[in-house]
């Protein structure tokens, strides 16, 4: 699985080198799907909303085929 998760990163280029992205995703095994950034008019922060936003899309991508694949 290891493979695909590095396919499911890297497929979200150049956001997955936001630490934004890595914060998104681990949000995701929380169950926190609040974005904070969305409402950080600071300079910088719509990068990193779009980034915590493909982290967490990352992770349930990568939730998801593990779920398929019958792996928890």
């Amino acid at each position: 699985m290891c493979d695909v998760l590095t396919a499911i990163v890297k497929s979200y280029e150049p956001y997955d080198r936001f630490e934004a992205f890595g914060e998104g995703f681990v949000a995701y095994q929380f169950g926190n799907y609040n974005n904070p950034y969305n409402d950080n008019t600071s300079l910088g922060a719509g990068v990193n909303a779009q980034a915590w936003d493909r982290g967490l899309e990352a992770c349930s991508r990568y939730e998801n085929r593990k779920r398929a694949n019958g792996k928890s």
